[in-house]
Formats: structure tokens, C-alpha cells, sequence
């Protein structure tokens, strides 16, 4: 019983950095450019799937930076074509986003074909702690997420570009008049949030064969996430995640894998209904 939990909270850990970072990937899209960008589940999966056909022939770090390239690119596209399409009315961009998501589900199928791709960890031996085993690509996978998260941090606090980026988003009108350039800028969150998430492919995928379909397993668990950061904050989005991480491993561990999205998404309804309930009674009282 004990090692089951261990084995719960560390597969959990593992989870948990991914619904967090696809979740600040969200948030990174929607405070730029008020966009759910649907189609952040299929860049996770894009990273893994491009990883799968380069790890073979670069080294391991070189591979990695070329996922992260082919997401970023493939994120600025995505960016480019849906916020290019706002003017075709207020939910084209979530509709294209979902479109594009579906697109990249085939293209999967057309380059990779339907059947699970997968690729040999950094390290393959797993060690043990307390009856429980951990793979040492989960713990670089929590690794590398708190130091994105880190990163990220300063990167929208205290770079020019970052403070160009939430300047964009906080007040659109006045970031135009300084000359900021708003298309600009949402390609470019776009971009950033790809190569997060081509990154994090990289790494998840040498854990778990990767799926045509794998992009909505992916995409829903961070999507709650970021709702559960108001979709504007990223230390919500990470909370979160680490939190709907340990929900759907617990429930995978103790035999019910097959209710895991539907756990992260009975989580989900629970904070929206506890947020609505808070906010009726602080009209209330008010």
C-alpha cells in the first residue's frame, strides 16, 4: 500500500510538470493575445514525434533543440494564421486553433503513421525509493519545468522583449501607440509557448509512446490547469497542474486509468463551481 502511494506521488510529479507547463503555455497565448490556443496539446506531441525521428542520428541535447525549433516555428504559423483571422469574427481564433489541432492529427498520421512511436531515454535504468519506481526522465522532466517556469519569469519581468510582450496584453492601445506591434507580439508568445512545449515533448515522449491522438490527452489536463490559473496566471497554471497530476496518477495507479481525463476535468468543474459559489457570496455581501 505504501509503495503504491510513492509509486502515485512520483508518477504524479511527472504529470503534474506536464499539465503545468502545457497549462503555462495557455497562459502564455492568452495574456498576449486573449486567444485558448487550442492547439497546444499537438505541439507537445509534434515535439515528441520530431524528437522520435532525429534521436537516432544527433546527439541527445542537439536533438532536443531541433524539436524545440520545428514547435517554435510551428507555433509562430499557427499564431501568424489565427490572430491574422480575428477579423473574421470574435471565436474564429478558438474555432482555427481547433481546426489546426486536428490538422496537426493528421499530419501526425501522414508522416509518422497511426501506430505509437517512441524513443530511448537520456537514462533508461530506474531506481528505487521506498518500493516505488522513478524513471530519472521524470525527474528531468519535473527538472526542466521548474527551470522553465523560472525562466519564464524573468523572461516576461525582466527582459524588454517580456515587458513588450505583457505591455501588449495589460493595455493594447497604449502598447500601439509606443510602438509596440500587437501582430508582432502574439506571433511571438505563440512562438515562446511552442518551444516550451517542444521542449517538454522531447522529454515526455521518451516516457510514454506518443499517438496521433495523444495531443487531447495532453491538451485537456493542461487546458484545466490553466483555467484553474484564470488562464492569466502561470503560478496558477502550475499549481494546477501538480495538483490534477496527483488526481489522474492516483487514479491510474489504484486501477482505473481508463477515468483519468475524466478525473482532470471532475477536478476542474469542482474549482469553477467552488469560484462561482465564492463569488456569489462576496456579492452578497458586498
Amino acid at each position: 500500500m505504501i509503495s503504491d502511494l510513492l509509486q502515485s506521488l512520483f508518477s504524479g510529479l511527472a504529470l503534474g510538470a506536464l499539465y503545468s507547463i502545457v497549462g503555462i503555455g495557455f497562459v502564455i497565448i492568452y495574456r498576449v493575445t486573449g486567444v485558448a490556443n487550442l492547439t497546444q496539446g499537438a505541439l507537445v506531441a509534434l515535439g515528441a514525434y520530431v524528437m522520435s525521428s532525429v534521436a537516432g542520428l544527433l546527439p541527445w541535447a542537439l536533438a532536443v533543440l531541433v524539436s524545440l525549433l520545428v514547435t517554435a516555428a510551428a507555433a509562430a504559423f499557427v499564431g501568424l494564421a489565427v490572430l491574422t483571422g480575428r477579423s473574421l469574427g470574435a471565436h474564429a481564433p478558438l474555432i482555427m486553433t481547433l481546426g489546426l489541432a486536428i490538422a496537426f492529427q493528421g499530419v501526425f498520421i501522414l508522416i509518422w503513421g497511426d501506430l505509437p512511436v517512441s524513443y530511448p531515454p537520456l537514462i533508461s535504468a530506474a531506481f528505487r525509493v521506498g518500493g516505488a519506481f522513478i524513471l530519472p526522465q521524470q525527474v528531468l522532466l519535473l527538472a526542466v519545468v521548474l527551470v522553465l517556469f523560472v525562466l519564464l519569469q524573468m523572461f516576461f519581468s525582466k527582459s524588454y522583449l517580456g515587458k513588450a510582450l505583457t505591455a501588449a496584453s495589460s493595455n493594447p492601445h497604449a502598447a500601439q501607440l509606443v510602438g509596440v506591434e500587437l501582430l508582432k507580439m502574439g506571433t511571438i508568445a505563440f512562438a515562446v509557448s511552442g518551444a516550451v512545449a517542444g521542449l517538454t515533448g522531447a522529454i515526455f515522449g521518451a516516457l510514454v509512446p506518443m499517438t496521433p491522438e495523444a495531443h487531447i490527452a495532453i491538451a485537456i489536463p493542461g487546458f484545466a490547469a490553466a483555467i484553474i490559473g484564470n488562464m492569466r496566471s502561470p503560478v496558477g497554471a502550475m499549481i494546477g497542474g501538480l495538483v490534477l497530476g496527483q488526481v489522474t496518477s492516483a487514479v491510474a495507479v489504484f486501477g482505473l486509468p481508463e477515468y483519468q481525463q475524466t478525473a482532470a476535468l471532475a477536478v476542474l468543474i469542482l474549482v469553477l463551481l467552488v469560484r462561482a459559489a465564492l463569488g456569489r457570496r462576496g456579492g452578497e455581501l458586498a
